[in-house]
């Protein structure tokens, strides 16, 4: 039977803490926001502004099942994972952003949803980063404290305790599994995030294309109109309106 160390059983820990009990809290604030029984109807009365996100490839097509499901399955918060959470925050409420934005680690003196959002965000993302499955002592208590700090303030003292919890029991299943199952996810999330940059960045492309598309036309027909201005005003007049203008 292969050894685990220490550095990969906080690697395994710190995967749970993110993929369980902070992502549970993140959804406890969203359903404060948009209550379960009435999320259908809130989702349906932000159709349009929702759809022009789909168009610019802010959400996509995994994410717009989730939100329009065919009947008669109606859409629950228990399937939004951390990114569509905090995209529907973002657009639909008055959820201010941290002041270094949602990529960031916000300052300790932040404090605010948004912020505690974007703590568990920086730190899963960290993770899916993460090639090496070892996170040393230092890095895992600073972490653990910072987020389970966030899952407090935002699904309340009982998701602190199960925090302080999972820090020191015995895992449940063997630590190589637990390192296994996390690393397919966040390679499964890692994969998602990189296709969203890429449609982002094919958009873009489009959008600059489509605008000198637009420029050159604007500018072709300046010169036609110039030109027939010309075929219909005499030349001696032109000359005369022209020193006009000078004049």
């Amino acid at each position: 039977m292969t050894s685990v160390s220490q550095e990969e059983e906080n690697y395994a820990r710190m995967g749970l803490l993110l993929t369980g009990i902070s992502l549970r809290a993140a959804r406890a604030l969203f359903d404060k926001e948009f209550y379960p029984f009435s999320l259908n109807a809130a989702l349906k009365k932000e159709y349009n502004k929702l759809q022009e996100l789909k168009k610019k490839h802010v959400i996509n097509e995994h994410h717009w099942n989730l939100l329009f499901s065919k009947s008669p399955n109606v859409p629950k918060s228990e399937t939004f994972y951390l990114t569509l959470i905090i995209l529907l925050l973002r657009n639909l409420t008055d959820l201010k952003s941290p002041h270094g934005g949602f990529d960031r680690l916000p300052t300790a003196i932040e404090t605010t949803p948004a912020s505690d959002l974007a703590r568990i965000k920086y730190y899963r993302n960290y993770m899916a980063h993460h090639h090496d499955a070892k996170l040393d002592n230092l890095f895992f208590n600073t972490a653990w404290e910072v987020v389970s700090e966030a899952v407090g303030r935002l699904g309340g003292h009982s998701m602190r305790h199960e925090c302080d919890q999972l820090k020191g029991k015995t895992l449940e299943r063997k630590t190589n599994e637990v390192i296994n199952e996390l690393k397919q996810s966040l390679e499964s999330h890692k994969a998602k995030m990189k296709s969203t940059v890429k449609r982002m960045k094919t958009s873009y492309r489009i959008v600059v294309h489509e605008k000198a598309k637009v420029k050159q036309k604007l500018q072709s027909v300046q010169e036609q109109m110039a030109a027939e201005q010309d075929e219909v005003i005499p030349r001696h007049i032109r000359e005369q309106m022209k020193e006009q203008i000078k004049d």
